[in-house]
Order: structure tokens, then C-alpha cells, then sequence
């Protein structure tokens, strides 16, 4: 069985979420978009089966979230898009002994753990 890596690649969520600026001020769309980066990361620490759980992130704010959710942290020195941390997370993953990743995205609203169980094979 492989071993599998989850990798979210999380921005400083100042400025996230623009697409709702009609609705929404600069902080609560800040906020919004930190609750759903630590949804997602209790839903994955939580979540039963054999997975790693590393972020990857240039804000030292989402590393220690990350980490307070026993997550690893690659911390990127010049973020290049999601395209490139991919890539950066997918060196850490061989690094570190994992065979397969899955990246997704810090702010998702509803994973479904039966879902995600099945996409994982678990």
C-alpha cells in the first residue's frame, strides 16, 4: 500500500477570498479564510487511515497554525504559485518516505469523510 502525503499549500490569507468583496470586508474575509484552513487541517489530522499532513506555506502565522495541528510545515523562501509548491512538496514527500500526495486546497468548505476515504483507498 502506498504511503500518502496530504499537502495543503496555504498563502498568508490577507487579501484571500476576493471574490467576495461585495459581501464581506478585507477582515472578515481574512478570517473566513483561516477558519477554513483549520477546518481542513482538523479534518485531516482527524481523518483515520495511514497519511502524513505537511503545509506549505511563506507566512509564519500558518506555519505555527499548521503545527499546532501536528502538521509538518515546508516553509517556502520565495513562493512561486500552487504549481511550484506542489513540486517543492512533492520532493519533501520522497525526502521523507512517502510514495504518493495529494494536494488540497486550504479552504475548502465541506469535505466529506466517506469521500476522501474512498478517493484515498483507506
Amino acid at each position: 500500500m502506498s504511503k500518502l502525503n496530504v499537502v495543503i499549500p496555504m498563502k498568508e490569507p490577507n487579501g484571500s477570498k476576493t471574490r467576495l468583496n461585495e459581501a464581506l470586508t478585507p477582515e472578515q474575509r481574512t478570517t473566513l479564510a483561516n477558519l477554513l484552513f483549520e477546518g481542513v487541517l482538523s479534518f485531516f489530522r482527524d481523518l483515520p487511515g495511514d497519511h502524513g499532513l505537511l503545509v506549505v506555506t511563506d507566512s509564519e502565522r500558518i506555519a505555527e497554525v499548521a503545527r499546532s495541528f501536528d502538521a509538518a510545515v515546508l516553509v517556502e523562501e520565495n513562493p512561486e504559485g500552487e504549481s511550484a509548491a506542489a513540486e517543492k512538496a512533492a520532493q519533501w514527500s520522497v525526502e521523507h518516505g512517502y510514495d504518493a500526495q495529494v494536494v488540497v486546497p486550504g479552504d475548502m468548505a465541506d469535505l466529506d469523510q466517506a469521500e476522501v476515504l474512498s478517493l484515498f483507498n483507506f
